[in-house]
């Protein structure tokens, strides 16, 4: 397995490299109103809108201002843009399949204070989802 790392709020993250789409430097966001903090904006892919996640704003920093690079990474049928610092690296891991909990606990062990993105559960998170009540 492969990981892109990469620095947000001071902190080390790393997303595997098959879920990465594409990345970006000094990403051009567009502001949206009335959106909570971590809703940094749309980020415009050759077209598409795609809803960019600030992950300082998140981790209770504040967003950052003016442009920001940017991991898109693909979950479920989607994409979404994560905001970061800092590109680290990409780094290779065994081949040898793993499930969600195998692949964190191996990035925790093997790459000193880097923790493992789930895409999912950060969409899910209240910070970030913006799903009106059905009711």
């Amino acid at each position: 397995m492969r990981v892109l790392t990469f620095t947000a709020a001071g902190s080390h993250w790393a997303l595997p490299v098959a879920q990465v789409q594409e990345v970006f430097e000094k990403a051009r966001v567009e502001r949206l109103a009335m959106v909570s903090p971590a809703v940094a904006g749309v980020l415009d892919l050759r077209g598409q809108p795609v809803a960019a996640i600030d992950l300082s704003a998140m981790a209770g920093h504040g967003g950052g201002g003016g442009p920001r690079n940017a991991v898109v990474a693909r979950h479920g049928d989607g994409v979404v843009a994560l905001l970061v610092d800092r590109i680290d690296t990409v780094l290779n891991a065994d081949t040898s399949p793993r499930a969600a909990e195998e692949t964190r606990a191996w990035v925790a062990a093997n790459i000193a204070g880097t923790a493992l993105i789930d895409v999912e559960g950060l969409l899910a998170d209240p910070a970030v989802a913006t799903e009106e009540d059905p009711a």
